[in-house]
């Protein structure tokens, strides 16, 4: 599916949403709980909100938005948060898929495309755990982790899933297995955040999370690569997976990458810190991560649908 969708595109290049929970922070929810931008779904406020942050995407020239189930994977979560039975909350992960399909078919219908979000098991824990990993859990535990969201968003017909933010090896081989086993035509992409040129977030390296990844001949994710991640360290990044992937048994799996703006995550407060880029520096950087091999392009925390616009000026 990746591969047909970027290569439809007029330079080859396809382009994703931006932010969501900073977005809706902007517009005045307060997110710092749990379940971050999901804790809106399944109100009228909430759902309008959330339609229309996915529509801005659209419109500003994304073709793959991704759906507010990103920190939705304990369910449990939405019982202790908002006091929801398992019904309740299974309906409310349910209803990220429904509302970015239905701000696909306002604006995009023919083309665009809906990505079912599924965050690392570290968003379901306190303190930014998706940008440290290290979690000290098996394949199988991990895998057994994501398999309710998985089996919820993909009852509501998504296009494909978004694996992100993953921070560790052994949580992107679990994912991989999961789809294997369980899903093996659904397209899906895997994406990891990093903590220099060369790490990932638990200081494995990007080269060998990659091989890790693809080493399996059955079901590989369409697309592989980096997000949430300070721009300055993609480039180099997207040269490794480049290489690494040429040595892997799948040499076509495409390279992706959507960091945020620039800012860190301050897990302890919840909030960003630093001064992140403009939208005109941040996209300065793409024409040297597509030199490096990026099919796919987007942006993550504290960008906005003003960067895709400038992404859609470039590339479309």
């Amino acid at each position: 599916m990746l591969h047909r969708v970027a290569a439809s595109q007029p330079k080859g290049i396809a382009l994703l949403d931006g932010a969501l929970g900073t977005e809706l922070t902007s517009r005045g929810f307060d997110l710092k709980n749990e379940l971050w931008s999901a804790v809106v779904l399944g109100t009228e406020e909430g759902d309008r909100a959330v339609q229309d942050v996915h529509e801005a995407y659209y419109r500003a020239g994304a073709l793959i938005c991704t759906t507010a189930s990103y920190q939705a994977g304990d369910l449990a979560a939405f019982v202790r948060v908002l006091g929801l039975t398992e019904e309740e909350s299974r309906r409310r992960v349910a209803r990220s898929v429904q509302l970015c399909r239905r701000a696909r078919d306002t604006v995009r219908p023919r083309e665009g495309l809906v990505a079912a979000s599924c965050g690392s098991y570290g968003a379901s824990l306190p303190g930014g755990q998706e940008f440290h990993g290290n979690f000290g859990m098996s394949e199988a535990e991990l895998e057994a982790f994501h398999m309710p969201r998985l089996a919820i968003v993909l009852a509501e017909g998504p296009d494909l899933i978004a694996f992100e933010t993953l921070p560790e090896k052994t949580e992107a081989v679990a994912v991989c297995n999961a789809m294997r086993r369980h899903f093996p035509s659904m397209p899906y992409w895997v994406s990891f955040s990093a903590k220099s040129e060369t790490e990932v977030s638990s200081g494995e390296t990007f080269a060998e999370c990659v091989a890790a990844v693809l080493a399996s001949a059955v079901h590989p994710p369409e697309a592989i690569g980096i997000n949430c991640t300070q721009p300055r360290y993609v480039s180099s990044l997207l040269r490794i997976g480049r290489e690494a992937i040429s040595q892997s048994p799948h040499p076509g799996t495409l390279l992706l990458c959507y960091p945020n703006a620039g800012a860190v995550w301050d897990g302890e407060s919840q909030n960003w810190t630093g001064n992140g880029s403009s939208p005109e520096q941040w996209c300065q950087y793409t024409e040297e991560w597509v030199m490096c091999g990026a099919k796919i392009l987007g942006g993550c925390c504290n960008t906005t649908p003003a960067h895709i616009s400038l992404l859609k000026k470039v590339w479309l």
